[in-house]
């Protein structure tokens, strides 16, 4: 066979082929595509729900430390209709639950409670959850202390410093300086605090009342 000839018979048969290819290799993308969909899991739509939240900081002590008060403003959040609560559990350079992390850095010498001796974070957590609640722990100025703190004077490695050296600057709150997030022990210090929270209280969870 001439290469003349070898040239028509193989073009020849390439056109008998992509009679068949053609519709063959369409008919193969569209099962793909269907056995494709078929495996895609289907995920529940469920309605957000919207956040109506309001923050319970350390201005809120007196209430946040009495049962019965707490039990009123918490009544009456939820006649507000609030859904969310963000109470502060650290501030200043100290646990307002009682934390084993801190009492292990030996920088919280008391702990805080409730006037009943109550654990103030259990007792919000169980009382929001009894109204459809949604508690969520707030970790104020997580970095920041006042230089007078058992955290600022026992770690004054894990502060920050101005390059004059200084270590102190002026905020609303008043004179304070600021844990260096770049220092492996602060990271794990703060993660520890956050650890603690997640795994001792039934926090960040919505519970629908019965």
């Amino acid at each position: 066979m001439t290469v003349p000839s070898m040239t028509r018979f193989m073009t020849k048969g390439w056109r008998c082929s992509a009679r068949w290819l053609l519709p063959a290799l369409f008919l193969l993308s569209l099962m793909a595509v269907l056995m494709a969909s078929a495996f895609v899991p289907t995920v529940a739509q469920y309605p957000r729900q919207e956040i109506r939240g309001v923050w319970m900081t350390t201005n809120d002590t007196d209430i946040l430390r009495d049962h019965a008060k707490l039990q009123d403003a918490v009544g009456q959040l939820a006649r507000l209709n609030f859904n969310t609560i963000y109470p502060v559990v650290w501030n200043a350079g100290y646990a307002m639950y009682p934390s084993t992390v801190v009492q292990q850095a030996g920088i919280q010498s008391f702990v805080y409670r409730g006037i009943q001796g109550q654990d103030i974070l259990a007792d919000l957590i169980a009382q929001g959850h009894a109204r459809g609640m949604l508690v969520v722990p707030w970790f104020e100025f997580g970095f920041m202390a006042p230089p007078t703190s058992e955290l600022a004077t026992k770690y004054a490695n894990w502060l920050t410093q101005k390059q004059d050296g200084t270590k102190t600057s002026m905020s609303a709150a008043g004179e304070v300086v600021w844990l260096n997030p770049f220092r492996p022990e602060v990271q794990q210090f703060i993660s520890s605090l956050v650890l603690e929270i997640v795994t001792r209280y039934d926090a960040f969870t919505l519970v629908v009342p019965k």
